[in-house]
This record gives structure tokens, sequence and C-alpha cells, in this order.
């Protein structure tokens, strides 16, 4: 009899979900799942024995397990069974920060990185809910910005926030933003396009995790993991790590560049909804829901083309809205790529 708890995993606020399993499965194969977790294509369970192997147990060793009663496991066990596999200092605890103390992060980067290698004539982070005031041309301006501090959360992978951080964006002015600019303008939205764009938006921030984990939950049904709580831990876990550091990373970006959002830029451009109060580059649904799609489509590779696509909507979704430039969601789309890389090849090294 298997047992499920939820595990927080630190996300950008909190993770969903995550598969746990009795302690007897769980510690036997999650700390010895090698880089060959799951089988190519689909198969059946009866027909699952490439996951044991790859995770280094005999079928004998699964039986005994499975005929374990089992019971259920607390969340700092689980995370530490996860941290030890990912080579990470012990338990992780979920990241939580007051008002103060997100604007005193802000204003420490505001201090130390320069807007796209600009100098800073002066700037200002003012209390919650009052604007936020960069004196320099052609920088996002807003009101009560969302997570400034999410780039001083501690990742999983990545050695630092900015270690996967992309070159700067192209200037308010250049050529090429303009260029780009004129492609959102002239963008003719349609009822689709519309419907897409709508429920990527609906399907942002937080609730993309809530989607995201619906997907893998789905893959692990279809491809008869439900039985195997190490490989289905083994690919929750991935994947929400990958998500939670390519959120880290994004935010990283953002509050570097402080790129202008299109409609700020011009304001004849009229977005399908109002931008997230954050700055434009890179997109984060781009760094998200891509770093899921690549690390499921590596986990489930008989389904990759599908997930692959499903990530690709969300990112193109922005540009639909008329509140992302293309270079936004190029920059988060190779963002996200890298640190599902990041992750895998860390899962892999056991």
């Amino acid at each position: 009899m298997h047992f499920y708890k939820a595990v927080s995993l630190g996300a950008c606020a909190s993770i969903p979900q995550i598969v746990a399993a009795s302690e007897e499965v769980t510690s036997a194969a999650c700390g010895s799942i090698r880089s060959k977790v799951l089988p190519v294509g689909r198969q059946p369970y009866r027909h699952g024995q490439p996951w044991r192997r790859a995770a280094g147990l005999a079928v004998s060793d699964e039986r005994q397990a499975a005929s374990g009663e089992g019971h259920a496991i607390d969340q700092d066990t689980m995370q530490g069974v996860i941290g030890q596999r990912l080579a990470l200092p012990g338990p992780i605890k979920p990241a939580r920060f007051t008002v103060d103390d997100d604007f005193a992060a802000v204003q420490q980067g505001l201090q130390r990185h320069g807007c796209g290698g600009m100098s800073i004539l002066r700037r200002r982070v003012a209390p919650l809910g009052a604007a936020v005031e960069v004196d320099v041309a052609g920088k996002w301006q807003g009101t009560n910005p969302i997570n400034p501090a999410a780039a001083t959360w501690k990742p999983w992978a990545l050695k630092t926030p900015d270690e996967l951080r992309p070159p700067p964006p192209p200037d308010h002015d250049s050529a090429g933003l303009l260029a780009e600019l004129a492609e959102l303008k002239s963008f003719a939205r349609t009822p689709r396009t519309n419907s897409i764009a709508v429920y990527w938006e609906t399907f942002g921030g937080v609730r993309s995790f809530q989607l995201w984990n619906e997907h893998a939950s789905r893959k692990i049904l279809e491809y008869g993991l439900s039985q195997d709580p190490a490989a289905a831990t083994y690919a929750l876990a991935a994947m929400n790590i990958a998500m939670h550091d390519a959120c880290i990373a994004c935010w990283d970006a953002k509050f570097t560049y402080w790129q202008i959002r299109p409609s700020q830029l011009d304001p004849e451009l009229k977005p399908l909804f109002p931008p997230p109060n954050h700055p434009s580059y890179p997109a984060a649904h781009g760094c998200i829901s891509t770093a899921a799609a690549v690390v499921l489509a590596r986990l489930f590779p008989g389904d990759a083309d599908t997930l692959l696509a499903i990530g690709k909507e969300a990112a193109d979704a922005r540009i639909y809205a008329g509140i992302h430039y293309r270079s936004d969601i190029d920059a988060g789309q190779a963002l996200g790529r890298a640190v599902a890389e990041k992750v895998l090849a860390r899962a892999s090294v056991r």
C-alpha cells in the first residue's frame, strides 16, 4: 500500500504536489536512479523492467519492496532524498520573503547591477503599492513588481541565479527592437490566437506549475508508472526543479536589465490584456514552460514532439497577446532549455 505526500520545492510561490511513496521503495530507488530512467516509447508496466534495471534494482528488489506495508514520508525526509539525489546540501526549505525583504533585495540589486551596462543616475524603490522609479530612459517602470526578490532564492541545480544569465536585450531605441515592436503592432489577431493567449495567461505564474504537473501526472499514468513511485517521483521532481530554477534565472535577468514592456515603449500598441508587473526580458512563460517541456520530453520520448509543442505555444502566446517582444521569447526559451539540460545532467551523475 503506497501513500502520497505533497512536497514543496520552494518554487516561485509553492509547487503543486509531488508524488512520494513508501519509505522502502523511495529510499532504495531514488538514491540510485541512473541516467536512463524512462523506457523508449510507451511500455506497459508489465514490460517495464528497464526502469528497474536503469535504477540499479533487480526484479527481486522490486517485488520485495512492493510487498512491504510502507508508510507516509514527511516533507523533510522526501526533500532530503531528492537533495541527496541531486547532490544538494540537505533539505531545502521553501523560500519565504516579506515585503521589506523583497524591496531591500531590489535596492541591493539596483546598486549592484547596471541597467544593461549603463550608468545609473538615480533609482528608488518605493514602499508597497507605490511606483518603482528607474531614471534611465527606455527602462521598465511599474508599481508593486511581482516577486522582485525571486533572483535571491536558492536554486537546486544552478550554482548561482545568474549562472545562465542571457546577454542584454536590444536597446529600446535600436532598429532591432523597433522592428520587433512593429511585428507586434502588425500582428493580425484572430479568435484562435486570442483564445491561446488567454489560456496561457490563465496558466501563468504559479498556475503554470499546476498545469505542468497535470501533464506530468498524465504521462506517468499513460506510461504505466503509477505503480512505480520511485520513477514517478524522479520525473516530477526533475520537472519541478527545472521550473523552479528557470523562474529564479528568469527573474535574475528581468531585474538586471529592466527591459521596457512593448506597450510602455509605444502606447499606441494595445495588448490583449495588461502585461504583468515586471520587466519584459526574458519572457517568463518561455523560461518556465520550456524548462518543463524539455524535461518531460526527455523523460517521455514517445510524446516529445507534443510536449515541446505545448511549451512553444506557451511562449508564442505572449506574442499573440502583444505583451512581449520576439527577443523576450527567444531568450526565455533558450534560458528554459539551458536550465532543463542542467537539471537533467545533474540528476544523471549518480
